[in-house]
Formats: C-alpha cells, structure tokens, sequence
C-alpha cells in the first residue's frame, strides 16, 4: 500500500509521514519498515501517550493546542471516574486492569471497550471455533489474530499471548500445534465471557425513554454508515453509532447494529458496505 500511494505523482499527501502501525514488535522490525519508506514505527497495543507524543512530533505547531494543567484536571475528574468499572471485574484472574487501562486514556473508554469486547465474544468464538471444524484454516487463523489484539488490549493478556502462539501456528500450518491449543483458548474465552455477563446486562438499557425511529430514518442512517464504510472512516460510524442509541430500535435492527459494531472492531468495511446492501 506503502508503494502504490507513493507512486501516485499527483498525489497530494506524497510528502505527508506515514507510520507504521503494526503487532509486530520483533528486534529489526523497525529497521525493515523504515528501510521500506515508513517515516515511523509504532507498535500494538497502542500506549495513549507515545501515539500523542508521534502525533505531536509529526503534526505542525499551528494545528497543535495544548491545554492547561486545570484542564487536564477537569479533564480528569470528568471523565476519569475510578468507580466507573465495577468492582467484580477486578476480581476476574484473567484481566490484568491496571496494563490494560494504559491502553486508554480513561476509565470510562476502558470500560465502554470492555464491553464491546464481552457483548462480541460468544460470536468470536462461535466463528473460530466453526472456521476451524470446517478444515479453514487461513480464516480462522485471522479471527484468532483479532481475539489476539482486543484481548491483548482489554488486559487478557495470557489469552492474547495464546492466540499469538496459535495464529503462528496457523500461518506456519502447524495443525498439530494448532488442533493441540484452540480447546483451551476458547475454553477461556468461554469462561471470561461467562465472568463477563454482567457487563452486557447493565448495558441493556430500559429503552422506555428512548425516541421512536422511522423506517426512513433508520435507511437515511444506515446510508450514512454506509458511506463512511466505503472511504474507511471509522469515528464516522463510531460517531453515527453513537447516536443511534438515543432511538429504540426493533430486535433486527439492533441486530445489525450490533454486526456493525463487531465489523467495525474488526476493520471489516467491506463486510459492512455487503450488509447494508
């Protein structure tokens, strides 16, 4: 991708940094990105403060606006609530929350991908562990990586490190390493989705409250979701999303919102634009 976007000549961003992103962390693996034209190399999961510290590094001093230490605070007594997590998800063995809070730049960001993380679970493993019954593996080796980096994200990092040894596995073709892993990873996927069960029921709002949506507005919606798709706009659909849970939708619907969420965790977008038709 690197390549084709510089060898587009009219290309407007041609002198524009690029930084690698990547899981990739292995010694040399700066080297062979930056010898590749990468002007950085950041690796995952993201550290909040060394992607602002790029971001600072990168942006020009004139888009750049730095708060106070008095807004910092506000800042922190707003939205960094310490009784914002509950107290049982403390208590579960395989999430390490203080590593994983360093991911985010808040409790309640933590929390709200916690959640996401537990309401996509059962899925995740249902598709894993059907992808690996049917003999498909170069699919199921993928959906393993993705287990690997929300669970590596929301803490779980013993199961993160699980899923990296079998996706090598996987993508070596070690069957015998793979069939001798995959019951014990999504045994333990099964038990903290179980741990992690509260978590979905609070998050189940009385919807009493919540604004009727038309069948024009809900198409009007899903349109725009659909276009964010298409040119990989992540926040737009995060913030459409978002808005939607003002209005009470019907069992399909959220059904598909829900889908949505899970390709969008995913970075499926094309799996998005497929749904929406």
């Amino acid at each position: 991708t690197l390549k084709e976007m510089k060898a587009i000549k009219e290309n407007p961003n041609l002198e524009t940094p690029v930084v690698c992103l990547t899981a990739n962390a292995i010694y040399g693996a700066k080297d062979q990105y930056m010898h590749a034209g990468f002007d950085d190399y950041l690796t995952k999961p993201i550290d909040p403060l060394k992607l602002e510290e790029m971001l600072m590094h990168y942006i020009s001093a004139d888009k750049v606006v730095y708060t106070s230490a008095d807004d910092a605070e506000k800042y922190s007594r707003d939205n960094d609530d310490e009784n914002v997590i509950p107290s049982f998800v403390y208590d579960i063995d395989e999430l390490d929350i203080e590593k994983g809070l360093k991911n985010f730049m808040d409790n309640q960001s933590y929390l709200k991908t916690l959640v996401t993380h537990a309401k996509m679970l059962d899925g995740n493993i249902s598709e894993i562990q059907e992808l690996y019954d049917s003999g498909n593996i170069p699919d199921a080796t993928i959906k393993i990586h993705a287990l690997k980096s929300i669970s590596r994200i929301v803490g779980a990092f013993d199961i993160g490190d699980l899923a990296q040894e079998l996706e090598n596995a996987g993508k070596a073709g070690d069957t015998e390493k793979l069939s001798g892993g995959i019951d014990t990873l999504l045994d333990r996927c099964r038990k903290l989705s179980e741990q992690l069960a509260p978590l979905k029921a609070e998050d189940e709002a009385d919807d009493s409250d919540l604004l009727p949506i038309s069948d024009d507005e809900y198409t009007e919606i899903c349109s725009l979701i659909k276009g964010y798709a298409n040119n990989f706009n992540r926040s737009g659909i995060e913030e459409t999303l978002e808005a939607l849970k003002e209005y009470k939708l019907s069992s399909d619907q959220k059904k598909t919102v829900n889908e949505i969420r899970k390709a969008v965790s995913e970075c499926e977008y094309e799996m998005i634009s497929e749904m929406l038709g």
